[in-house]
């Protein structure tokens, strides 16, 4: 017996290329196959890395930003023909590295404080590096600096913790992001540290993993020795300030050396912490938050005197207690 039964067919088959099932696996298809050419592309990519260094610059110049491209690695070597993208707040701008991986860029002439740099690569398929970030500080020259050695902040790290490829920084001593950020409401902060350069971005993810404010890191190139040579790396920072007419102010401190170099300096030597010999002349203190009470304070005369510029003279006027200035 033949059955009456009969099959009703589909104006538009599932898989007929002009249909809207035909037209989904197709776009379907498309995507898979540009996610797994994405996939080769970056397995394909080496590993690179953006040095930033960190600026200080006197408020009102345009500073020239020097950064660098290299493979990843310890020993990695610099590489040429890149671009890279940097960021400071709304403005932007590119530098093409040359040889050996470095490149220039100049920076627009920023409001006085601690701007973030942010810096990637450009769109490239031979390498792939992960944003890096660094700051630049615009500071006038009558604001006091408070100088403090790297191990002033952090506390002595245990080697049996330390994971592999560690820049041997241990936790943040006791209310150091809060003395921080006290600190920089009246000073320039300054952190200096006498590790590889290499461990740049290391230390830059450490101040913000522990919620320090934006500061700028300063790598000393010498040792710091011990005997008369003790701290000579430290010394010459210093005098190079002093040349520049920066006001340094106060220098915070674990090791007695380089206590000595800031007293030796003219600046306030603090130390953080019991324990060890400290100079005669240097102060310590149990924790950060009793900085502040080791950190001379700018008399309100010198505070109104300072936010003038310096060519212009104050002189008394001859009405009531107004001043006027003159040039």
């Amino acid at each position: 017996m033949k059955s009456t039964f009969s099959r009703r067919e589909s104006p538009h088959p599932p898989f007929d290329k002009g249909g809207p099932g035909g037209i989904f696996f197709v776009g379907l298809f498309i995507c898979l196959c540009l996610a797994l050419l994405d996939h080769a592309t970056a397995l394909a990519q080496e590993k690179a890395v953006i040095e930033v260094p960190d600026l200080i610059v006197r408020t009102g110049e345009a500073p020239e930003l020097r950064l660098q491209v290299r493979s990843a690695g310890f020993f990695g070597q610099g590489i040429g023909g890149e671009v890279v993208s940097v960021r400071a707040g709304k403005w932007e701008g590119s530098a093409l590295t040359g040889e050996g991986g470095w490149g220039r860029l100049a920076l627009p002439r920023l409001p006085e404080g601690v701007h973030e740099l942010r810096a990637s690569l450009a769109s490239t398929r031979r390498y792939s590096a992960r944003p890096a970030t660094g700051v630049a500080a615009f500071w006038p020259l009558r604001r006091p600096w408070a100088v403090v050695v790297l191990e002033g902040a952090a506390a002595p790290a245990k080697r049996e913790a330390l994971p592999i490829g560690s820049v041997g920084v241990g936790p943040p001593r006791d209310g150091a992001p809060d003395g921080f950020r006290r600190l920089s409401s009246t000073h320039a902060v300054v952190v200096l540290t006498r590790r590889s350069e290499r461990s740049r971005a290391e230390i830059r993810a450490w101040l913000d993993e522990h919620k320090f404010p934006a500061v700028p890191v300063v790598f000393l190139s010498g040792e710091p020795g011990s005997g008369e040579g003790a701290s000579a790396d430290l010394k010459a920072w210093l005098a190079e300030r002093r040349k520049e007419g920066r006001r340094l102010s106060v220098g915070i401190a674990e090791r007695r050396e380089d206590l000595h170099a800031f007293l030796d300096a003219g600046l306030r030597a603090v130390r953080i912490g019991e324990g060890g010999k400290i100079p005669e002349k240097a102060r310590r203190v149990p924790t950060w938050k009793d900085v502040r009470k080791e950190v001379p304070q700018r008399s309100r005369l010198d505070t109104v005197r300072s936010e003038r510029p310096e060519s212009v003279r104050v002189l008394p006027a001859i009405f009531g207690d107004r001043r006027i200035g003159t040039m």
